[in-house]
């Protein structure tokens, strides 16, 4: 079997590009033939390009040409698309079916049916494209990034392509990363219930140490969907129980700088993979106070699983059904400081309840993130991709 990835990269790296590379080095380990085609969106900076980008959003041509291209350089027999948005376009998907490929495509957010693909605006939880029926909402409030242009560019994308049948016919296998958003793709998005498969990310082993664990940690985007305004809430009440690092970048990256209190808070910006494995296993628990319907659990907290690092995160769907509360972390309200605060004095504070969620962190990701069974599993998904697009195939001619 020969896997040809198809990713798309955004400027600011993000959790879907660290899945693309982990996912790449992961079947090269178990002897499977990958090859990657990344493009970037470095080059979208000037007007011109922005115009043109816009301008072939719903499909590109000369892409397609590049991707079979591509494809019969390489001699593959799937083609895993994780992001097509923007430059690569739907157009990939008949670029494979030409090649008489099988596809997969994993669904990292919920672009599919929200341009902001987060399902979160105006720092709460947004429904109402789904709820409504009504996509278009979206160019209202310039969902995307805040442009009118590019939104509706975006929206006419998707729905060009829910009308043309792309997400029905060019595609064999979806991939989602929790049961949630394959319920969500199945009952607003219209993507055929028997093609969907949860999987989720494949996580190193980190490994735990037996170094002393004195410090709370935050990593990822400096974001309000991720909830790190009620973390500096939380530290601003002095209520937090024991010292604090922070690592990411992003849009609240100023507010961060601010809160920075010497052997308090400490700021660390954005972290190569080795320090921030470094730091959690170091770390006494991981906070991740989510304040959106993540599309996947961030790779963070299978990390720190790995490491045997308790999670305190917010009870919101999808991340409590891999978070237990009382199991291997705690649970609070979405965007309670306080909670947040009694909830990690409580974990500094009880070294039995410390370590019994040490050991369930740990056999949660030996349940859930092993390498050896999600390559497996990942495998499975591309023979049924294949043998799906070959009974197509028959069925057409």
């Amino acid at each position: 079997m020969r896997v040809l990835l198809l990713h798309n990269r955004y400027q600011i790296q993000g959790g879907e590009d660290v899945v693309v590379a982990q996912e790449t080095e992961m079947l090269r380990s178990f002897g499977i033939p990958v090859d990657v085609f990344e493009i970037t969106n470095d080059s979208i900076t000037s007007a011109r390009e922005k115009i043109y980008t816009t301008a072939h959003l719903a499909y590109s041509s000369k892409m397609r040409e590049q991707v079979r291209e591509r494809i019969r350089s390489f001699r593959a027999d799937i083609v895993h698309v994780h992001n097509f948005f923007p430059r690569f376009t739907p157009s990939v998907y008949d670029a494979a079916k030409d090649e008489d490929c099988g596809v997969v495509q994993t669904l990292h957010n919920y672009r599919l049916m929200c341009a902001g693909g987060l399902l979160f605006r105006e720092q709460k939880i947004c429904t109402e494209c789904l709820t409504q029926g009504n996509a278009w909402q979206a160019v209202v409030h310039r969902c995307y990034r805040g442009s009118l242009v590019g939104t509706a560019a975006l929206t006419g994308m998707v729905a060009m392509h829910k009308l043309r049948g792309t997400w029905r016919t060019r595609v064999d296998r979806f991939i989602t990363l929790t049961a949630f958003a394959r319920s969500l793709f199945i009952e607003h998005a219209g993507l055929p219930a028997d093609r969907i498969i949860v999987k989720a990310n494949v996580v190193p082993d980190i490994g735990a140490t037996s170094a002393e664990k004195d410090y709370a940690l935050f990593v990822g985007r400096l974001s309000p969907e991720k909830g790190i305004d009620c973390i500096l809430r939380a530290v601003k009440n002095g209520n937090f129980p024991l010292p604090l690092l922070i690592v990411g970048s992003g849009p609240l990256e100023k507010a961060v700088r601010e809160a920075v209190q010497p052997g308090r808070v400490e700021f660390l910006g954005k972290k190569p993979s080795e320090e921030v494995h470094s730091l959690l296993r170091r770390a006494k628990m991981l906070l991740a106070p989510s304040m959106w319907h993540e599309a996947g659990v961030p790779l963070v907290i299978g990390e720190a699983f790995s490491a045997g690092v308790p999670v305190i995160t917010s009870r919101i769907q999808p991340i409590d059904s891999v978070v237990e509360h009382e199991r291997n972390g705690l649970l609070v309200t979405p965007g309670n400081d306080q909670e947040l605060s009694n909830a990690a004095a409580r974990l500094h504070a009880d070294t039995e309840l410390l370590g019994h969620m040490s050991k369930e962190a740990r056999r949660t990701y030996e349940q859930l993130y092993m390498p050896a069974s999600n390559c497996q599993a990942l495998l499975n998904i591309y023979s049924d991709a294949i043998a799906s697009s070959r009974k197509s195939v028959t069925v057409e001619a």
